[in-house]
């Protein structure tokens, strides 16, 4: 008899599937486990570690599957050493998952306190979380859903030596992103204190961030060149206090 069939025999568990007929196994009385529901994968691999008859504790497994007549959600994953980073930062409750217009993924921090970032891309939060795992399997509640169409804000990249500078100061609110209408980039200051200037080219912006990141209050070099103002007459932008700042 497999270790699945004992576990069904025990009374402990009961083989169930969800809406789209994959196989799930509830927990109705195993107290060596919190876990209410696991996928037979899951399944199988905790009963491996936890033999029907074992009353020790073995390390928990388990991947939820979505509530019956429910809208099926992505499985948690377990708590193994093998368990993906992303979705046991889910787990804690303190990112969720949402995606832009274009359906590109991205997660948004809803209250981890080790980084200022509000947003990352997929590949950025993945490099983040590699060097700032998150803290155990969190909360038991899981990640939500985004209802609708998700509203995507340009996601901030993560705090590392490899962070964009621009990235981080459209993060920090404090400048925005836009467009002449020659579809020329340029930023402009929504409450930066440290520069007087409102407009700056990408170039000289990106200078300027040099001498001045986000996060230090200390008075910089200030170089700005004043892109035409949306949807006015395109003007000669004021030349900036660089040597490499954009020209027309």
């Amino acid at each position: 008899m497999s270790e699945i069939e004992d576990a069904l025999k025990s009374g402990k568990w009961i083989e169930k599937k969800n809406k789209d007929g994959k196989v799930y196994y509830q927990n109705k009385g195993d107290s060596r486990t919190k876990e209410k529901t696991m996928w037979a994968t899951a399944f199988k691999k905790w009963l491996k570690d936890n033999p029907i008859g074992d009353d020790g504790g073995g390390k928990e497994s388990a991947a939820k599957p979505a509530a019956k007549g429910g809208k099926q959600t992505k499985p948690e994953k377990t708590t193994t050493s093998d368990s993906d980073p992303i979705q046991l930062a889910l787990k804690s409750g303190k990112w969720i998952e949402k995606k832009n217009k274009d359906g590109k993924v991205y997660y948004q921090n809803k209250g981890d306190d080790r980084t200022k970032e509000k947003t990352m891309w997929e590949p950025a939060f993945k490099k983040w979380l590699k060097d700032n795992p998150p803290p155990g399997a969190g909360s038991d509640t899981p990640a939500k859903k985004p209802s609708g169409k998700a509203a995507a804000a340009k996601p901030g990249k993560e705090t590392t030596s490899a962070n964009d500078p621009i990235q981080a100061a459209l993060s920090s609110g404090k400048w925005i992103e836009k467009k002449n209408k020659d579809g020329k980039v340029y930023y402009q200051n929504k409450g930066d204190s440290r520069t007087k200037e409102k407009t700056m080219w990408a170039t000289a912006f990106k200078k300027w961030l040099k001498d001045n990141p986000i996060g230090d209050d200390g008075g910089g070099k200030e170089s700005a060149a004043k892109p035409a103002a949306k949807g006015g007459k395109q003007t000669k932008p004021e030349k900036t206090t660089t040597s490499d700042s954009d020209p027309i």
